[in-house]
C-alpha cells in the first residue's frame, strides 16, 4: 500500500488463515461411506477414512490422479483437494465338480457376489445316480443344493453306478433219485442262465415245468 502522508496515520494490516477444502466422496455411496472432508488450514492434516457396506471391499483412494492404498489415508493439506474412495462388491468362487465326469455333470459353477445364492444342479449320465454333495466336510443329499455364499467354495457332487437287480433262480427236480439239475444261484438282471437236467440211469428227461 503506497499512501501520500499529510498527517498522522494508523493502518492495521490484517491477516487470516489460508484456508483449503477437502472434498471427499465414494465411487458408489451403496457400496461404502467416507469420512474426513471439510475445511482444513494450510499445512494441517487431514485424516480420510473409507468404510465399506456389507458385501463390499474397499479398493484403493483416487487423489489428484494418485492411487493410494492406505486406509485411514492421511494427508498434509497444501491446497484443495479431491479424494475418491474406490469400492467394490466382494467375489467369491464356487467351484463344482463331479467325482467322475463320465458319471454326470454339474452346473451352477461361477463367480458370486458375497452373500448371493448359488444353485448347483448334478444330472447323472445313463446308468448312474446321484448319491449325495460334499460341501466343506459336509454331506448333503437336496439336487438342486442352494447355498449362500459367503466364501470361496469347493463342491463336489457324488454319483454312483446304478446298482442292478439280482434273482434268484431255483432249480430242483421232481424226485432226486431219477436226476440233477444245474443252474440254480443269484443272477443279475438281463443274465441269460441255463438250465441243465441230468436223468440218471433207467430214466429220461421229460420236461421243465416253471411258472406254470
Amino acid at each position: 500500500l503506497t499512501l501520500t502522508v499529510t498527517g498522522d496515520i494508523t493502518a492495521v494490516a490484517n491477516f487470516a488463515v489460508i484456508e483449503h477444502t477437502v472434498t471427499v466422496t465414494a465411487n458408489d455411496p451403496a457400496m461404502g461411506s467416507v469420512e474426513g472432508a471439510g475445511t482444513y488450514n494450510e499445512g494441517a492434516t487431514a485424516t480420510l477414512t473409507a468404510t465399506p457396506a456389507a458385501g463390499h471391499q474397499f479398493l484403493n483412494w483416487t487423489v489428484g490422479g494418485e492411487t493410494l492404498t492406505e486406509n485411514p489415508l492421511t494427508l498434509t493439506v497444501t491446497g484443495d483437494i479431491t479424494a475418491v474412495a474406490n469400492f467394490a462388491v466382494i467375489e467369491h468362487t464356487v467351484t463344482a465338480t463331479a467325482n467322475d465326469p463320465a458319471m454326470g455333470t454339474v452346473e451352477g459353477a461361477g463367480t458370486y457376489a458375497e452373500g448371493a445364492t448359488a444353485t448347483l444342479t448334478a444330472t447323472p449320465n445313463e446308468g448312474y445316480e446321484f448319491s449325495y454333495w460334499v460341501v466343506a466336510g459336509d454331506t448333503l443329499t437336496d439336487n438342486p443344493l442352494t447355498v449362500e455364499v459367503n466364501n470361496d467354495m469347493l463342491v463336489e457332487a457324488i454319483f454312483a453306478a446304478i446298482p442292478v437287480p439280482t434273482y434268484m433262480v431255483t432249480v430242483i427236480v421232481n424226485d432226486s433219485t431219477m436226476g440233477i439239475v444245474e443252474g440254480t444261484g443269484e443272477y443279475e438282471e438281463g443274465t441269460v442262465v441255463t438250465l441243465t437236467a441230468v436223468a440218471n440211469t433207467g430214466f429220461v428227461f421229460s420236461h421243465w415245468t416253471m411258472d406254470g
